[in-house]
């Protein structure tokens, strides 16, 4: 049987600081012709963004598409990442999405703040771009292809 896409996976990707966003897009262009699926990267700014853009999107707002995964930073200015993370992962809507926080601190207080919270894992941002590209191709690959999600088939829904 041929492999076919029938959707993109889609990440959202809670974070403000523009350099990062392009970085980010960079690193997983940069990646792209090692996978057979298409990734849609969205962005938000910040922790009540993300909540308003779930809300709206299981309103059945088809402009907003429900994310495959959500990544997020404890530490950002208008919300507590934290607190975002409870409210996402309690509302039985959105427990079933994936989060994945990134930090750039190795202070064991934060990674353990986002496990309580209900991350599903928690990375430290790498500070070089190979490494980012490398770490960014390994989540998109493992939560787009290899984990199997309540919603959907594994491989970002490639049969």
């Amino acid at each position: 049987m041929k492999n076919r896409i029938r959707k993109p996976f889609v990440w959202l990707i809670v974070d403000d600081d523009e350099d990062e966003r392009l970085l980010i897009r960079k690193a997983v262009k940069a990646s792209s012709q090692q996978r057979k699926f298409e990734v849609d990267l969205l962005f938000l700014n910040d922790g009540l963004e993300l909540l308003e853009y779930l809300s709206s999107s299981s309103n059945g707002n088809s402009a907003n598409l429900r994310p495959d995964l959500i990544s997020l930073d404890l530490k950002k200015p208008r919300s507590d990442g934290g607190e975002v993370l409870k409210e996402i992962k309690s509302n039985k809507d959105f427990r079933d999405i994936p989060v994945v926080v990134f930090t750039a601190t190795e202070r064991t207080s934060v990674i353990e703040e986002g496990y309580r919270s209900g991350a599903n894992t928690v990375i430290q941002k790498p500070a070089d771009f190979a490494r980012l590209t490398s770490v960014l191709q390994l989540i998109v690959n493992y939560w787009g292809c290899l984990a199997r999600s309540p919603k959907g088939f594994g491989c970002a829904g490639i049969s």
